[in-house]
């Protein structure tokens, strides 16, 4: 049997995510890997101010968050 290689970028969009500074007023929620290790809960996740910059970041249901370090490798579907 031969499977045909294709490159994550042929079938997916990349984006790599970038560090924010918490914000009291924030009115996104800011989604780190840290989040997703244990027990998903909105209340626990701090918040940050919605910038232009990183409207191209925000997630949607179904996409998929990739570890891009560590030793985890994890990846975890965002929950309905």
């Amino acid at each position: 049997m031969y499977y045909e290689k294709i490159e994550l970028g042929e079938v997916a969009e990349i984006r790599s995510g970038f560090y924010l500074k918490p914000s009291p007023t924030g009115s996104v929620y800011y989604l780190q890997m840290k989040d997703l290790l244990g027990q998903f809960s909105l209340s626990a996740m701090e918040k940050v101010d919605c910038t232009k910059k990183m409207e191209k970041n925000i997630l949607c249901k179904g996409d998929l968050l990739f570890a891009g370090k560590g030793g985890a490798y994890l990846c975890k579907e965002l929950p309905q």
